[in-house]
């Protein structure tokens, strides 16, 4: 019973590839707040945050399974949002819960999306010809 995830969900030196954690930080909760401010369109991001941002009826869509398959195509004409808890602890999608293999970061910007915020904690994304559509 000690093994079972239900039972150590807030403990991840057991089960360390399969602790999510729910509770969000001062700097995610301060990006949760600014981002709506300066971007008008939807707002993609992973299972947990979009939950907790669709609760302040904010324009958001879940992400996480492009996040988990690397591929953002659809994810054109929205802002990214990836916290950095999703890319060195596991997260989940659906039922399930996933570890990254890869730099969501660095996949974006492969995938030619401007970093447009950085708090540490969240980085915002924006495809590079929707980049001037941001306020400052």
């Amino acid at each position: 019973m000690i093994l079972s995830p239900e039972a150590d969900m807030d403990n991840p030196v057991m089960l360390k590839n399969s602790t999510v954690r729910y509770a969000l930080t001062a700097s995610e909760l301060k990006a949760m707040e600014m981002v709506p401010i300066v971007w008008s369109k939807k707002i993609g991001t992973d299972t947990y945050y979009f939950k907790c941002m669709s609760s302040l009826s904010y324009s958001t869509e879940d992400i996480s399974e492009q996040i988990h398959s690397e591929d953002y195509s659809v994810c054109q004409d929205m802002y990214v949002l990836v916290r950095k808890e999703i890319m060195t602890n596991p997260f989940r999608v659906g039922a399930y819960t996933y570890r990254l293999e890869y730099d969501p970061e660095k996949a974006l910007d492969a995938q030619i999306f401007s970093r447009v915020y950085d708090c540490g904690s969240v980085s915002g994304f924006v495809k590079s010809g929707n980049a001037a559509s941001v306020q400052h």
